[in-house]
């Protein structure tokens, strides 16, 4: 597909799921292994002072010195709750963009059912692991400093060539208990990808390597990359799969996905419609005519009502257009015989009709007809393409009598070198002056010969503006008859 600027790792979730409540004390809902510390940014801080962990308290609160944290490799410290997590906590709000929050758990408990990141220090560097994205209230804890090494086993492969192919597994696990009741998510250290969703590099390619643990029932690992933010799910909507290319007369079918917390998504762009505007997957009908390159989106609305999206670029293929040209301009009873010629281009069938009531029926890119008589008749072209996709197009083709005038009362001097001009026909006319005027009586043009024409401009060659105009005809014929005559023209660009 084209046109996506959205590369993040994304799990698809539901409103619903992002509500769930565990049915246990808790559960374990991701790790961030291998933390971002920038030396320039934060020096002093290690990696062990800033990985992270998320979790999901179940249908009871949970007091802070109730909780226990078992790691592979690391002792516990405990949990702190002072003047230092308040900072801490302040610092981290203040980085926040979208209309999430961090809370410290009220009185040393942590409500039921609430998400919670405990990073694993307050040495921790506020810059490090970013919650600017954040559009979700979570709650925050910290564990007393004094480790400085890490609680969780990176990637062997990293410093060394980037592979598509993992080493061999490393099984580590962490485990929360509180009371009688807990946790363990287990992991392979060697199934965590970097920034390229692949093993192995330096270890800033590396930095953001995230497990993340499905629930209820037996955790599935899966491995992803956010880069340096923390272990949220950023809102983020994705275009997973849509047509890139579409022939006329068909639809599109999309597929949307969302991260993180929404409230509604739904799609928008061009100038058709779509079955579902308000379901992640969809089909996309286009307007009568609408072509080329066509942007779409789709779009979800975060819990602070901001409105997120992704684009993608879908190509219409142009259906046939008709169109014809015509000689004589305008035909006289003399020689009634007039000849047709489409200009219409990706057409592979024609079919004409002359008159309506028809006169008479052809098929072919050109045709000719001899009408019966004096008197405008409406001519029909209809083409279609390989696709099944159709068009016409209808025009009025006048032919004049021996003693009749031909004035048009509409014109389009628009450039497409069809009816750009307005001519009086017919009569076999020896002189002629026209005079046109406009709605305040301004003369704005004049026709002094025959054959002369107007174009829709004043003498000065200023383009005189859409409406209607008024004209008044004098003209004498090769005969002697003089011929007087009045009315209006619309003009139309």
């Amino acid at each position: 597909m084209k046109g996506r600027a959205l590369v993040l790792p994304l799990v698809m979730l539901t409103a619903s799921t992002s509500a769930q409540v565990p049915t246990k004390c808790l559960e374990i809902e991701c790790i961030l292994v291998d933390a971002c510390v920038d030396d320039i940014t934060c020096p002093g801080s290690t990696e062990g002072m800033n990985e992270m962990v998320r979790f999901i308290t179940g249908p009871q609160p949970i007091a802070l010195a109730d909780l226990q944290f078992t790691f592979y490799s690391s002792n516990f410290l405990g949990i702190a709750q002072d003047a230092t997590t308040a900072s801490l906590t302040a610092q981290l709000n203040a980085s926040i963009q979208g209309c999430g929050h961090l809370l410290e758990p009220p009185g040393g408990n942590i409500p039921a059912g609430s998400r919670v990141v405990f990073i694993t220090s307050t040495a921790m560097c506020v810059e490090a692991n970013s919650f600017t994205a954040l559009n979700d209230t979570l709650y925050v804890i910290f564990q007393n400093a004094g480790n400085s090494q890490g609680h969780f086993k990176n990637n062997n492969l990293v410093g060394q060539a980037v592979t598509t192919t993992p080493d061999a597994p490393l099984m580590r696990w962490l485990r929360i208990d509180v009371g009688g009741c807990g946790d363990t998510a287990t992991y392979d250290a060697n199934q965590l990808v970097n920034i390229y969703g692949t093993f192995g590099g330096s270890s800033a390619e590396n930095d953001g390597a995230t497990v993340e643990f499905t629930w209820p029932g037996a955790p599935v690992a899966s491995y992803v990359n956010f880069g340096c933010q923390a272990p949220f799910e950023a809102t983020v909507p994705d275009i997973v799969s849509a047509d890139d290319t579409l022939a006329c007369n068909a639809t599109a079918n999309l597929q949307g996905a969302v991260s993180g917390v929404y409230t509604s998504v739904h799609w928008q762009g061009g100038a058709g419609s779509f079955s579902a505007p308000d379901a992640w997957g969809t089909t996309y009908a286009p307007a009568n005519g609408e072509s080329g390159d066509v942007a779409l989106f789709f779009c979800a609305v975060t819990n602070c009502g901001d409105t997120l999206c992704s684009q993608t670029n879908l190509f219409i293929q142009p259906g046939p257009q008709a169109a014809f040209s015509w000689t004589p301009d305008t035909a006289s009873v003399s020689n009634p015989t007039v000849e047709f010629a489409a200009s219409a281009s990706g057409v592979s069938s024609w079919a004409w009709q002359f008159g309506d009531p028809a006169l008479g029926y052809a098929t072919g890119p050109s045709a000719a007809f001899t009408f019966p008589g004096s008197g405008c008749y409406p001519v029909i072209l209809a083409v279609g393409n390989g696709s099944g996709c159709t068009d016409s197009l209808t025009r009025v083709v006048c032919v004049a009598g021996s003693d009749t005038l031909v004035v048009p009362n509409i014109f389009t001097p628009n450039g497409d070198g069809i009816n750009d001009v307005f001519r009086v026909e017919g009569g076999d006319l020896a002189s002629l002056d026209v005079l046109v005027f406009n709605r305040w009586g301004q003369l704005v043009a004049r026709m002094q010969r025959t054959k002369q024409v107007w174009d829709g401009h004043t003498p000065d060659g200023e383009a005189v503006p859409d409406g209607t105009y008024f004209y008044t005809l004098r003209a004498e014929a090769a005969a002697g008859k003089v011929i007087g005559q009045s009315g209006t023209i619309t003009l139309l660009r």
